[in-house]
């Protein structure tokens, strides 16, 4: 979701895990942000505490990839907005 809207949602037919998160990721996640480049608003990249988005290969690659990203404590509550849409 972004504060003006939502961008697409992407569909796994199975399981997913930190190596396919990290291709999803690599493949889209430039074209979901490309619409807020050079907005006034800072983007911010937020997920939930699953064990995929969180793992050490994950937040690498947010670390190396994405300027601004909230990292959850570990046991936080689920606080996605996904479940309420």
């Amino acid at each position: 979701m972004r504060y003006d809207g939502v961008v697409e949602i992407f569909w796994f037919e199975s399981t997913m895990k930190q190596d396919k998160y990290i291709r999803m990721l690599d493949a889209h996640i430039d074209d979901a942000l490309e619409p807020m480049r050079g907005s006034r608003v800072p983007l911010t990249f937020m997920q939930d505490n699953a064990s995929y988005h969180s793992g050490g290969d994950a937040m690498k690659w947010l670390r190396n990839n994405v300027q601004n990203f909230i990292t959850w404590p570990a046991q936080s509550p689920d606080l996605s907005p996904m479940e309420n849409i």
